[in-house]
């Protein structure tokens, strides 16, 4: 039969068990919770590379659909189309495009008569490369801009080539872009050649995009089409996304080896491992102009520097360390009593013991049991005292980085549709006045820091009806002044004007905050650009407002400018006519 006093020679054994058994499923958990934040960081770098190489793509194929119907409406001259590639400015709006191109399809019976009507357009020493007899030809023509690389491609035939004409007869047939597979373009002069793709655009003798394949193939007068060198145009895609501990591997087609890579984000001195023993690994196909690239996203070493398991070794140690004291003062002072029960004689001394260990120990214990105490606050607050608190913790996080990704998608969609040239418009009959002191009315309710005064010309009223989106001009002058109030931290008045010019009506937001240095006010207006401020903070924001809200003016036909001097504020205006 146990007995009590055999029980209860077993209490600090007990306690040691489960004390490291709690210490071991709280570690558990830990480890657990964190791998989950870790897959959802890493899921998200992924949406979020994705979302912006196909953004990226979609932008460059909107600027050769609407350089091929160029083509499709006259013959555009050699001088024609470097002035148009000039203004459309490829070095800023479109980096990583190596250039824009035309390839004209000429039947060999017509080969002499279509070299003379080339060579008459400055292009005296012009000719087609390789030149051998073929029943027709695709030779460049124009590739701007007109540099070093681009120079040399100028004449040949892409057509002897079985990868590209393989693209370039996808695109005929089917009568929509078609992106080649990996090749190294004609423009690697370079000793290091980088891999390299061309996406094509077909252009017929018809506006209307012929019916059949038959007529397509017999109607086709050449490509609209642009070369791009992968590390330069993948490198700035997914420069944002390189610091999140990620390396990102590009194959051309399904096939995952060395051959068909045509991109690589690791350093030049680390081959990409085919089976990567990588933490996270996740391979994603995306359709590229008709052409199927494979991704494969792995961790690099440095990922989990931003993951909570680096709190594990401390979690678990911390809790050995608690279940050993707690194992070690309960020994003792079982070991006391005992000692006092076997000798009557010396119960008094063995007491006397007892308490000095015990007032030692508690006064010795008392710093480091106080840390220990709070350190396991901190945990059972996150882990016991729930109702579920560290759930509504996470999907709290989770619903603010929700917002952001919607708004963030929000403004990339507007940024995408003004690249496409689809952002919509419904133009109405409204009175500006009337929108003007709305938009301030709700400032008004949620900002109370701030004055927003509306000088409306009241002792010389201005008449303020128009014709326009009503919606879109108001997301203008909301953006005007959310940013004189963000910019205006130490200043609380801002003043939004209504002039007229002529027949038309020009909106101004006026604030007294940091203004914007003189070489940064031509930059306001582009995507993702944003003003820091004087101690070189930024202030949130994604930098679009200013880019969407010029694109809506321009579209209404209108002006946008700024007026600034640095320190003293700020007067953002534009200028809309009136309609009819």
């Amino acid at each position: 039969m146990t007995t009590p006093a055999k029980l209860s020679a077993w209490i600090p054994e007990a306690v040691l068990i489960i004390s490291l058994v709690l210490t071991v499923g709280i570690t558990y958990y830990v480890r657990s919770s964190a791998d989950m934040k870790d897959q959802l960081r890493f899921d998200d770098a992924i949406a979020r590379t994705q979302l912006n190489v196909i953004n990226k793509i979609d932008i460059y194929l909107s600027l050769l659909k609407s350089t091929a119907a160029m083509f499709t409406t006259y013959d555009v001259t050699h001088d024609e189309f470097h002035d148009f590639v000039e203004r459309v400015d490829l070095g800023e709006s479109y980096i990583g495009m190596q250039g824009l191109g035309y390839s004209q399809k000429i039947d060999s019976q017509d080969k002499e008569s279509a070299l003379d009507s080339i060579r008459s357009q400055k292009l005296d020493d012009f000719s087609i490369n390789p030149d051998y007899p073929r029943a027709e030809y695709h030779t460049i023509v124009y590739l701007e801009p007109e540099d070093k690389r681009n120079k040399v491609a100028l004449g040949f035939d892409m057509f002897t080539d079985p990868v590209r004409r393989t693209a370039m007869e996808k695109a005929r047939d089917a009568g929509k872009p078609a992106a080649s597979g990996k090749v190294t373009l004609v423009q690697e002069v370079d000793s290091q050649k980088q891999a390299g793709f061309l996406i094509y655009v077909p252009v017929y003798a018809s506006v209307a995009l012929p019916a059949t394949v038959e007529e397509r193939r017999k109607m086709l007068k050449g490509f609209v089409y642009s070369p791009f060198r992968t590390d330069d145009l993948l490198t700035r895609i997914i420069a944002n996304e390189s610091d999140h501990g990620l390396y990102y591997d590009i194959y051309d087609g399904l096939s995952v080896n060395s051959k068909s890579r045509i991109y690589s984000s690791r350093p030049s001195n680390h081959e990409a491992p085919l089976n990567s023993d990588s933490r996270f690994r996740r391979t994603k196909t995306m359709n590229i102009a008709g052409r199927p690239w494979t991704m494969v996203f792995t961790t690099s070493n440095s990922f989990d520097t931003n993951s909570e398991r680096g709190f594990i070794p401390y979690i678990l140690s911390g809790g050995i360390t608690i279940s050993f004291i707690l194992f070690t003062i309960i020994r003792a002072q079982q070991q006391a009593r005992a000692a006092a029960e076997r000798s009557a004689a010396e119960r008094k001394r063995l007491e006397k013991q007892k308490d000095e260990f015990i007032g030692i120990a508690s006064h010795e214990l008392k710093t480091p049991l106080t840390s220990i105490k709070a350190y396991y606050q901190v945990l059972f607050k996150r882990f016991v005292n729930r109702k579920d608190t560290e759930t509504t913790k996470l999907l709290s996080k989770t619903n603010t980085q929700i917002d952001k990704l919607t708004n963030l998608i929000s403004d990339l969609l507007d940024v995408t549709k003004i690249e496409a040239g689809k952002l919509q418009f419904h133009k109405v009959n409204f009175d500006m006045h009337d929108l003007i002191e709305e938009i301030i009315e709700d400032f008004q309710a949620i900002n109370g820091r701030h004055s927003i005064v509306y000088d409306n010309g009241a002792n010389d009223p201005i008449p303020a009806e128009l014709i326009a989106d009503r919606e879109r001009i108001g997301q203008v002058i909301t953006n005007f002044i959310s940013n004189a109030i963000k910019y205006s931290p130490h200043n609380d008045k801002i003043i939004v004007s209504l002039t007229q010019d002529g027949t038309s009506i020009v909106v101004s937001v006026k604030d007294y905050g940091l203004g914007i240095p003189k070489d940064k006010q031509t930059k306001v207006f582009d995507r993702f650009f944003r003003v820091g401020g004087p101690k070189k903070e930024t202030y949130p924001g994604l930098g679009l407002g200013l880019y969407i809200s010029a694109d809506i003016i321009k579209r209404h036909g209108g002006k946008i400018w700024v007026k600034s001097t640095e320190g003293k504020g700020s007067v953002f205006s534009f200028k809309i006519p009136r309609g009819k």
